[in-house]
């Protein structure tokens, strides 16, 4: 198979990068950032996860010129492991409508795996 390493077809930058929510750092990657925050993209993961779990699938989705957001759940990954803290569906869907103001994201698609997909609901 031959690889296309022209500049047209290479994925965008990813980073990791941090929030303060309540009293806590959360944690987050993302890719595309250049196409804005309305209609981005946001992977949650599943227990004993964290947004690493989405690395693979980040890049095609950003092909879709939309900027993709990989959260780290508080708790989880390189978000603070503050003890106690709520961490429940509704503490975490909480904690996430916080970030996501913060970071004007606007029509969001959401994407959930397992204990993410819980958080959907919430």
């Amino acid at each position: 198979m031959i690889k296309d390493t022209s500049e047209a077809n290479k994925a965008p930058e990813r980073e990791r990068r941090f929030a303060r929510v309540i009293h806590y750092n959360l944690s987050y990657i993302v890719q595309g950032l250049e196409f804005g925050t309305d209609g981005a993209i946001v992977l949650l993961h599943d227990i004993v996860a964290g947004a690493f779990v989405w690395a693979d699938v980040m890049p095609h989705l950003a092909s879709l010129k939309r900027a993709v957001y990989a959260i780290d759940l508080l708790g989880y990954g390189e978000s603070d492991h503050p003890w106690p803290a709520d961490t429940s569906n509704w503490g975490q869907a909480d904690g996430l409508n916080m970030l996501f103001e913060q970071l004007k994201l606007t029509n969001i698609i959401l994407v959930g795996h397992g204990f993410g997909e819980h958080l959907l609901r919430a």
